[in-house]
């Protein structure tokens, strides 16, 4: 029977020995090879083949019996370290890796690898640090800029993100995805004459862009300014007459808005030759202000605005997806539902449209129907985890903890990298466990979402003092209300 690793092997021998010859123990290539030398490529390639092959545990050692020996030879402790970090044993992972730096500092991939790291590991500063050096070993390269200002916004420090930015664009020239991602990063801090000037330098190399101009003509109109946009959209028409982005925002300058006249804003509505994105960006601020403790007369004014859109646009989602959101806003918790269930019969490619159909339901306590529709969810959506948790929690509330745990399992590996997502699911894994009289498992859960905790979680401790009491308590504080995942607490 032939052999189905020949081939794998000779491959790896020659990478292993190209890889080894640059070693400490294989510098001189004006001599022979020692039957130590050849001795010592094979220890590493069958240590690399484990690590290859998923055997991480017999790998380890191999690469530690190697280094015995060897302890000089960067990409063992490297390959060691990605051994540790399958295990999940990160901060010996962490440690081999920084040896392997300490060996050979300027080898990008060792450096890339221990950023991701640090990010897998929820220390997005240790991660920007990380790039900071990779910098140092390649000035010019916009790649470690980029990445670097990545991780200090993940870190939650824009300054610094903008900061490495333009350090960037000093050394390596204009970049689009410089002015891009400060431009982002300028308007998520509210300044908008710093992101508007980091699109006007793009436009100084690429003045025909309609994307860019499309943006700066957004930022005019947000900011009050609309004789500006209205200079924007005329720009882009001059190289493209038929965009529908200029033409949608001329036709909206033409149009009598902004009023907080009803009449005005219900001819508007039943206007059958105006856009309905137009009419959409008159409701959605009416939108963001109302609520269930308004007056019943503006209540019954906006509620008067998206039924004439409705009538206008029968079948058109969009229609009933922002009546959905006015009803909800106003506490029309029925007709909104209602209004949500109709656009998705339409639309199903809108992730938001679930939610808050879920939302609704679930405050309705309509589990069966949770169920249901959380499953259709998973069809369109199958890697949002938080579709899986509607799923979960009304099965656990059906009777159903079994499958509930299942749920919350698969949710917690569909995670990725979310931390916040991760902590709560193995808390409320650990009340389900709890509430089954599993005391080892509750536990068990409790210490993976600590793990991930940075002590800062209400939920946590909260879960925290129920495993200790051995018993569920009721939840208390003003915290639930503004938890992200509340809802399901409630």
């Amino acid at each position: 029977m032939k052999n189905n690793y020949q081939t794998y092997y000779q491959i790896l021998f020659v990478a292993a020995t190209l890889l080894v010859a640059s070693s400490a123990f294989a510098q001189k290539s004006n001599r022979r090879y020692s039957e130590a030398d050849i001795l010592a490529e094979a220890a590493f390639m069958e240590a690399d083949a484990l690590f290859l092959r998923g055997k991480y545990t017999e790998s380890i050692d191999k690469f530690k019996a190697f280094l015995l020996e060897h302890h000089d030879v960067a990409i063992a402790h490297f390959l060691l370290g990605r051994a540790y970090d399958a295990q999940n044993e990160h901060q010996k992972s962490m440690l081999a890796i920084q040896k392997a730096i300490d060996l050979d500092p300027t080898n990008k991939w060792f450096i890339v690898t221990q950023a991701s790291m640090y990010e897998k590991n929820g220390q997005a500063d240790k991660a920007a640090d990380v790039m900071l050096q990779l910098i140092k070993v390649e000035p010019k390269s916009d790649f470690a800029y980029k990445k670097a200002a990545f991780y200090y916004l993940l870190a939650q420090m824009p300054d610094k993100a903008i900061d490495i930015l333009n350090q960037g664009e000093k050394i390596v020239g204009c970049d689009i995805e410089f002015c891009q991602r400060k431009h982002v990063i300028y308007l998520a801090k509210g300044d908008s004459k710093s992101a508007i000037n980091e699109l006007q330098k793009i436009l100084k190399h690429f003045p025909k862009s309609t994307k860019i101009r499309a943006q700066l003509a957004d930022i005019y109109q947000s900011i009050g300014k609309p004789n500006e946009a209205e200079k924007q959209y005329r720009k882009i028409l001059d190289y493209d007459p038929f965009n529908a982005i200029a033409l949608v925002g001329l036709q909206k300058r033409n149009i009598k808005v902004n009023s907080s006249d009803i009449d005005e804003l219900l001819a508007l509505m039943a206007a059958p030759n105006t856009s309905i994105d137009i009419k959409i960006t008159e409701i959605v601020p009416i939108i963001t202000k109302a609520s269930p403790n308004a007056s019943q007369t503006q209540k019954n004014q906006w509620t008067q605005l998206v039924e004439t859109l409705q009538k206008q646009h029968p079948n058109n989602p969009k229609a009933a997806s922002v009546a959905g959101d006015m009803y909800n806003a106003i506490g029309k918790y029925d007709l909104a539902l209602a209004a949500f269930q109709k656009a998705l019969k339409k639309e199903k490619s809108v992730y938001s449209l679930w939610q808050q159909t879920l939302d609704l339901l679930f405050l309705q306590k309509q589990y069966a129907e949770v169920i249901k529709t959380a499953n259709t969810a998973l069809d369109y959506f199958p890697n949002k985890s938080r579709i899986m948790l509607y799923s979960a929690e009304a099965k656990f509330r059906s009777n159903k903890p079994k499958e509930a745990i299942a749920d919350y399992k698969q949710a917690s590996f569909i995670s990725g990298r979310n931390h916040h997502q991760k902590r709560f699911i193995f808390g409320r894994l650990a009340e389900i466990y709890l509430a089954n009289n599993d005391l080892r498992n509750a536990d068990k859960y409790l210490s993976k979402a600590q793990k991930l905790d940075d002590q800062r979680d209400p939920y946590i401790k909260h879960v925290a003092k129920e495993v200790q009491a051995k018993k569920p308590i009721l939840y208390d504080g003003k915290w639930i209300q503004l938890y992200p995942f509340g809802v399901f607490l409630i």
